[in-house]
C-alpha cells in the first residue's frame, strides 16, 4: 500500500511540474498591442511629425510562438538593436528620416485602467522607405532619438 501511495505522489509531482512548464511557456508568448489612440492623454501627440536624430534600426519582429516568418510589427530601435528567432529582418533608418505619428499602441491593465509599454504607431514620410508593416517606436525613444518638426 505504501508503494502505491509513493507512486501516486511521484506521478502527481510530475504532472504539477509539467503543468508549471506549460504555464511558463504560454506566458512567454508576447501579447499584441491594443490601440489606445482614443485616450485623451495622447490627443496632442497624434499627427505630430518627427525626424530621426540618429540612425535607427527598423527591425521586423514576429510575435508567433513558433517564429513563423510573418512580421507583426517593425520596431524602430537604437543600436545595437536586437537579435533572436523573433527577428525577421533588420535594416537601417538614416538620420533625418521623417515620420508622422498616426496612433498609439500599448497594453492596458483593465481593472486599473493603467496603460503601459506605450509605442507610437508611425507612417513614413520618406519616399525611399518600404515600411509596409505597422511601424512602432517606444514612447521613451521619441525625445531621445527624434525631434518634433513642422
Amino acid at each position: 500500500m505504501q508503494k502505491i501511495g509513493g507512486f501516486l505522489l511521484l506521478v502527481f509531482k510530475k504532472y504539477i511540474a509539467l503543468f508549471g512548464m506549460i504555464i511558463l511557456l504560454v506566458s512567454c508568448t508576447p501579447r499584441k498591442y491594443e490601440d489606445i489612440s482614443q485616450d485623451p492623454a495622447f490627443e496632442n501627440i497624434l499627427n505630430q511629425k518627427i525626424q530621426t536624430k540618429v540612425e535607427l534600426n527598423a527591425t521586423g519582429v514576429t510575435f508567433d510562438s513558433n517564429y513563423q516568418k510573418s512580421v507583426d510589427y517593425i520596431f524602430l530601435i537604437p543600436n545595437p538593436g536586437i537579435a533572436g528567432p523573433e527577428v525577421i529582418f533588420t535594416h537601417k533608418i538614416p538620420v533625418g528620416s521623417k515620420f508622422r505619428i498616426i496612433g498609439v499602441l500599448g497594453h492596458v491593465k483593465k481593472d486599473e485602467n493603467v496603460k503601459y509599454n506605450i509605442h507610437y504607431k508611425l507612417k513614413s514620410l520618406n519616399q525611399a522607405d518600404n515600411l509596409e508593416y505597422v511601424t512602432l517606436i517606444k514612447e521613451k525613444y521619441i525625445s531621445e532619438y527624434t525631434d518634433f518638426i513642422k
